[in-house]
């Protein structure tokens, strides 16, 4: 009547356990992987976002230097605006320095506004453009991200 037969080793899984086994760990490595994606693209949009906000501060900051009757450095009443902007709410993680360099010569930077101590952009990045320079730093052992311009300053009679 009924003869057993003899049970194949694996047998006693079906097809759609199997399918289930060769299926879901390539579906979970797509899920890792796509998260993974998402998570750098957000990351970009949002440093991105930003660095506009820091470059819109910083180019105000930038014009706002200018030369004296008598000749010296100072920044005009749009800095006082900025500053305002950078004490507004929280303001602890929120850092600005304005300072100036000498053209000829080896000379001290001279600080006009803000924090002095501020890291200064590394050697590989040079100023050489007007274009932003972006780099990260240290500050009180704390990681920020800094933005720095350079422009020429000119006197009543154009000379720097």
């Amino acid at each position: 009547m009924g003869t057993a037969r003899p049970e194949k080793p694996g047998a006693r899984f079906g097809i759609r356990v199997r399918l289930l086994t060769l299926l879901i760990p390539g579906i979970v490595a797509l899920l890792v992987f796509d998260s993974w994606s998402d998570l750098k693209a957000l990351h970009t949009q949002v440093q991105s976002g930003y660095d506009r906000v820091m470059l819109e501060a910083a180019s105000a900051l930038q014009r706002s230097v200018a030369v004296d009757a008598n000749g010296t450095l100072h920044v005009d009443e749009t800095a006082a605006a900025v500053r305002s902007m950078f004490e507004a709410g929280a303001a602890r993680h929120k850092h600005l320095h304005v300072g100036v360099l000498p053209l000829q010569g080896g000379g001290a930077e001279q600080t006009l506004m803000g924090d002095a101590d501020l890291p200064p952009p590394p050697a590989t990045a040079a100023l050489r453009s007007r274009e932003p320079q972006w780099y990260e730093a240290q500050y009180h052992g704390n990681p920020v991200r800094v933005a720095a311009l350079r422009s020429e300053v000119r006197d009543g009679q154009g000379r720097p």
